[in-house]
Order: structure tokens, then C-alpha cells, then sequence
């Protein structure tokens, strides 16, 4: 199988996500309310929860004309991002930042996976790749170019061979957006959720996935760096 016949070759995740709405809500949603109601209680959550809406109703005025984001799922995407924003936000007053983020991220735990697997090829597809590694690179520079030109994310490829492929991130508009809501933290999970997702979905393949710093994290760049593993039987 070739790289460019992998379901969403060459697509933005504003085609993705779009996409995948209800079924990434129902599923992202249901986990965290059992998890709030188990680690704050009744009340407390249904105190986030009115907030959460409040909070979509301030956030909705934000002029996020400036953003560069290009497609008719524009308007779609920044809503989903602004809504997810929301929630983080009508979190962090109740509880403060450092409880909302670890809640994402055993939220992440739950269903990271579960969830990225509906914007990415199915492993199976991956399988029939004659070279895995190549094969996944030429998937993930083909999404990234179509980020790029969607308005999505700036990136630059630092490192390109056979065995080693490493990319930064300089701009990113999963983070732009919270930031204009100011709560930049708010896209921390989304990070997070990558480093549950891509050891678990690559491994099979024999590749691995590492990562220093990410831009919701402060650093300057996302870096995302992909190594062949050696003595793998493809």
C-alpha cells in the first residue's frame, strides 16, 4: 500500500475533526463527567457545568478574525477549540489549573487513544505499508503541509533521513486559540493527548515517538521527533 492511498492523506484537522464531532464529544464528554463527578462530587460539578456555559457565551465574543485559518470547516473548528476552551476555563476556577490539568490528562488516559484514532489512518492500513516507517513520514509531512496551508500550524522539518525524522511546530493554532481566551494552558491536554497516542500507534511499526516542549508549554517550539527502531522485522 502506498502512502498517499491512507485514509486523510494530505487532509487538515479541520477536515478530521470536523468530521469526527459528535463521536469525539460523546466519547470525550461522557468519560470526563464520570470523572468529575468521582473526583469533585454532585455539586461541584454541576457548578463547572454552569459556568462552562456561561464561560462559551463570553468566549464567543472574541474577534478571532486575525487567526489565518483557511476551509469551510473554519468556523466549526474555532468553535469546537473555544468550547473546549470553556470547559478548561469553568475547571480552573473551581478547582485551580494544576487539578484541571491532571483531570485532562487521566481524561487523556481514558480515551487519547480512542479519540486520535478517529483522525488518523487505521492501524491496519499501516500494517500494509511495504515500508512503515517512510511510509507514515510521507502520511505525517503531507498532513502537516495541509495544517499549513489551512492555517492551522508554521512548521519546519529540522531533520529528514531514513532513520530519524524531527519537526518543530512554531505556530500553532490549537494554542493560538485559547490564548485569545486567555488560558493558553487550555490546549496542554491536546499535547498531552499526542503522547499517549503516537508510542501506543506506532510501536507496531517500529517507530518511536519523543518530544522535549511543546508551545502550550512555553517552550518555543512543538518538537516532534520520529526514530526508525533498529533490528525491527520490517
Amino acid at each position: 500500500m502506498k502512502a498517499n492511498e491512507l485514509k486523510y492523506y494530505g487532509k487538515p484537522f479541520t477536515v478530521t475533526m470536523v468530521n469526527n464531532d459528535l463521536k469525539t464529544w460523546l466519547i470525550s464528554t461522557t468519560e470526563m463527567s464520570k470523572l468529575m463527578l468521582k473526583e469533585l462530587g454532585v455539586i461541584k460539578t454541576l457548578k463547572i457545568l454552569r459556568d462552562w456555559k456561561i464561560k462559551q457565551k463570553e468566549l464567543s465574543k472574541i474577534d478571532f478574525s486575525e487567526l489565518h485559518i483557511k476551509g469551510k470547516n473554519t468556523a466549526k473548528f474555532i468553535e469546537q477549540r473555544v468550547k473546549q476552551t470553556a470547559i478548561f476555563m469553568a475547571m480552573e476556577q473551581h478547582i485551580g489549573l494544576h487539578k484541571t490539568i491532571s483531570l485532562h490528562h487521566q481524561l487523556m488516559d481514558k480515551v487519547g487513544m480512542k479519540i486520535m484514532e478517529l483522525y488518523n489512518p487505521p492501524q491496519e492500513q499501516l500494517t500494509k505499508l511495504e515500508h512503515p516507517f517512510e511510509g507514515y513520514m510521507d502520511f505525517l509531512i503531507a498532513e502537516f503541509k495541509a495544517e499549513k496551508e489551512a492555517g492551522l500550524h508554521d512548521f519546519e522539518i529540522v531533520e529528514q533521513t531514513n532513520e530519524v525524522v524531527k519537526i518543530n511546530v512554531t505556530y500553532c493554532a490549537f494554542c493560538k486559540i485559547p490564548e485569545m481566551c486567555g488560558m493558553k494552558e487550555a490546549c496542554e491536554p491536546g499535547c498531552y493527548s499526542d503522547e499517549v497516542f503516537f508510542p501506543n500507534y506506532l510501536r507496531s511499526l517500529g517507530i518511536q515517538f519523543e518530544r522535549t516542549n511543546t508551545i502550550a508549554r512555553n517552550g518555543k517550539v512543538c518538537d516532534f521527533k520520529f526514530i526508525k527502531l533498529k533490528n525491527f522485522p520490517r
